[in-house]
């Protein structure tokens, strides 16, 4: 794997000199924490890459510079189908002299041989860059899910390529006329939205003129003209068998594959466990894979602060303290070793500034510091590899029975959803008669989401009409279908659903960026392309088969889980389940710190934030009212969106 980065000049303004070089180093030195770095330096391009050694495959050659074909090749990979590359490449070298030589050179040798069409055969997480110097054409390529994240930007003078975003904007700034400027939309976007959404529109960054690369994506720069193609890795039109028992155990040889190339590694793996399905199934498959080569899987679990263990649980569908199910789990593996973290019992706005500076990008989620933590600790521990399950309720573990009985209904199917609303009923204890007629009432009334603009409310309560103005909301919120509010998902909107390219982005950026600052990297089977492709394919119904939810994962694991994870139905685990509580008890402190941040905030989101509400809310505080306990994560998402304008980066 490596950070990779480029500027390209378009006419005589920008000279290309080692200065230029020493401003993205300087800026990836600060940030990240790699094994080395390269570079090369021409008239025409400059490139760099900042290198980590993860996998036992040869150090990466990047950037590559093929002389007698006038092309520079860097790439930031890691290749998970290196057997299948080898049977595609025209060459006599024998498998052992390709074993010999790093993923980037493979891929490009895969290039070379097979044109474009070779991005259509990786496997794994990439994005590249791809230099003619003979047409001084730049072609960007991120890989089907966006792993790796890659921003660009061209302006009249200059293209700039690079893995982190704010390299970019230091470059823009020192060597250029061109005086980067904060992305107002991009803001309104982040607090109008849902609070689990940070992206709604795709490609777009917190900066005016600088993007992202969308999944799948092949990009191209030839001097003033832009222009780019999607490609497509998966055979959509092959077929899933209709045996469910066929397809569980198709599921879990293709899972374990995913996990498998997911562990490859020379260091050690950690994972970020919970007690849901998702990670827990993970945790089984690698702690299975790593046991044949005398390995330990490091597990780490958010727990709450042993001084608010005996705190009311405010909501009794979240599981409160996961780590009774995870030592149930730790007990069947023995190679699996717990650690348990309470990010020293601090609350969610104490590392907001270090985890902004990493991410590049204003948060919601009051769970993004814990993640940190366990970063760090596995990072003690020389993990380079950290799972996590994080993509799995879209995959793996989707499976909530109302989609699937919706779309029975849809289907005039009504003869399997009695039958799988029987045997949920069973499992719940619910009566069916009541609970047929409660499905029948709200399918027969439900119309598919549509988006009115003149009904829209901000869901975020301390915001002003302002910030509407001169945005187009109908446009921003339609771009991306997941945005929308839709109570029922059906076996047609579920592949646009899964193939979200604003969520797909966002945990790419996530999972890149916390991996380059510890260097390591984070990795979700549950996002592997080909889960995404078994999971578009599966007949929708075998989601909740027989009405069981979640059976794809449920079933599959029925006999490798604990029944504390397997037979839990009712409550949901997450790895930040205390965090209100930890407000709570750091209240007295918090209220005044917040009341300052909110006196001194960036004109550009002062016109659109009630300044005046905010105070009130914060000195009337009542953490038994629920509603007021709500609000709280939009605090969260405001607050973090002031300091990532305020905080130096």
């Amino acid at each position: 794997m490596s950070a990779i980065w480029g500027v390209i000049p378009k006419n005589n303004k920008i000279h290309l000199t080692d200065r230029i070089h020493e401003i993205f180093l300087n800026a990836y030195s600060n940030s990240c924490k790699v094994d080395s770095y390269a570079h090369f330096l021409s008239k025409d391009i400059y490139v760099g890459c900042g290198i980590q050694h993860i996998t036992e495959s040869p150090s990466p050659l990047s950037p590559i510079r093929d002389t007698d074909k006038h092309l520079i090749f860097a790439a930031d990979c890691l290749l998970d189908n290196r057997d299948e590359i080898y049977s595609l490449l025209n060459t006599s070298d024998s498998v052992n002299d390709l074993k010999k030589i790093s993923d980037d050179e493979l891929m490009y040798r895969a290039y070379l041989t097979l044109g474009e069409e070779a991005f259509s055969h990786f496997t794994g997480l990439y994005s590249i860059a791809i230099f003619d110097k003979t047409t001084s054409r730049l072609s960007l390529i991120s890989d089907p899910v966006s792993a790796r994240c890659l921003y660009y930007t061209q302006t009249p003078d200059v293209i700039v390529f690079s893995t982190l975003l704010n390299p970019i904007r230091l470059f823009l700034e020192s060597e250029t006329d061109y005086k980067t400027e904060y992305n107002e939309d991009y803001f309104k976007d982040f607090l109008l939205s849902d609070p689990s959404l940070i992206y709604i529109v795709p490609q777009e960054t917190p900066y005016k003129n600088i993007y992202m690369m969308p999944p799948g994506t092949i990009k191209y720069f030839s001097g003033d003209t832009t222009c780019a193609k999607e490609y497509n890795n998966i055979d959509v039109n092959s077929k899933m068998p209709e045996d469910p028992e066929l397809c569980s155990d198709m599921f879990m040889e293709l899972y374990r594959t995913c996990i498998s190339d997911a562990v490859n590694t020379t260091g050690e793996v950690g994972i970020a466990l919970s007690s849901g399905l998702d990670s827990s199934g993970i945790a089984i498959l690698a702690s299975q894979n790593l046991a044949g080569y005398g390995k330990n899987l490091y597990s780490f679990t958010f727990t709450p602060h042993p001084a608010l263990k005996t705190t009311t649980v405010h909501d009794t569908n979240v599981l409160f303290d996961e780590s009774q199910p995870v030592l149930d789990l730790c007990n069947m593996y023995p190679n699996i070793k717990p650690e348990f973290l309470s990010n020293q019992g601090k609350n969610c706005f104490e590392d907001v500034s270090e985890c902004l500076i990493i991410l590049e990008m204003p948060y919601k989620s009051g769970a993004i510091p814990n993640h940190l933590e366990i970063c760090k600790e596995a990072g003690k521990k020389n993990c380079r590899i950290i799972l996590n399950g994080i993509f799995g309720n879209s995959t793996v573990s989707f499976g909530e029975l109302h989609h699937i009985l919706y779309d029975l209904y849809m289907a005039k199917d009504l003869e399997h959803l009695i039958s799988y609303l029987d045997k949920y009923c069973q499992h719940q204890t619910i009566e069916p008669e009541k609970a047929l007629r409660k499905c029948l009432s709200m399918f027969s009334n439900y119309a598919p989401a549509s988006f009115d603009p003149s009904s829209f409310v901000p869901q975020n309560p301390f915001l002003l009409p302002y910030i509407l103005e001169n945005y187009q909301l109908e446009k921003r919120f339609t771009v991306d279908k997941r945005t929308l509010s839709r109570q029922f998902i059906d076996h047609v909107f579920y592949p646009e659903y899964l193939q979200s390219k604003a969520l797909l982005m966002y945990l790419g950026a996530f999972e890149t960026k916390m991996g380059l600052a510890h260097n390591m990297i984070l990795r979700d089977p549950t996002k592997d392309i080909r889960i995404i492709d078994f999971c578009k394919r599966l007949p929708y119904s075998y989601f909740a088969f027989n009405g069981e939810t979640r059976w794809l994962t449920r079933h599959g694991f029925r006999n490798l889980l604990p029944p504390s994870i397997l037979e839990n139905r009712q409550q949901h685990a997450y790895l930040n389940t205390d965090y209100v509580n930890r407000i709570q008890r750091d209240w007295g402190a918090l209220c005044p710190l917040l009341s300052e941040t909110f006196k001194d905030v960036p004109k550009n989101l002062a016109k659109s934030i009630n300044l005046k509400l905010i105070p009130d809310y914060l000195k009337n505080m009542d953490f038994n009212d629920k509603r007021q306990r709500s609000f709280l994560k939009y605090v969260i998402a405001i607050y973090n969106c002031i300091l990532y304008q305020t905080c130096k980066r």
